[in-house]
């Protein structure tokens, strides 16, 4: 799927490849240097298509068999990305609740709770 992009935005795609190659290749950056993603979500077109990409990395990542809800959530994600509708909105909500439902496990981890997070089913 083509999606035209601004200039303005391709650079910062450009700047945040050089940053993921830097990091593969072993070196560190403060975290304030890799706050930079949260830009992504000014433009909400780039912030859809920035988490459909790291939802299919890390489907791709766990192996696609047997992983039916991450399957039926990318599929909804990429329904949605190509054409935004209210339904689609719904539908990705839907994912959401049952996901919930199904990662209701929460651990202490220092001052705070966490959702224990994975697919159990």
């Amino acid at each position: 799927m083509k999606t035209k992009i601004s200039p303005k935005l391709a650079a910062k795609l450009r700047r945040l490849a050089e940053l993921a190659k830097a990091l593969r290749d072993g070196q560190q950056f403060s975290i304030t240097r890799l706050t930079a993603i949260k830009s992504f979500c000014e433009d909400r077109q780039a912030a859809n298509h920035f988490v459909l990409h790291l939802a299919e990395l890390a489907h791709n990542h766990v192996g696609k068999q047997d992983k039916p809800l991450t399957a039926k959530a990318i599929s909804r994600m990429q329904a949605y990305v190509a054409k935004p509708t209210k339904k689609g909105e719904s539908d990705l909500f839907d994912c959401l609740t049952e996901l919930e439902n199904i990662q209701n496990e929460y651990q202490k981890v220092h001052w705070s709770q966490v959702r224990v997070i994975g697919e159990k089913h």
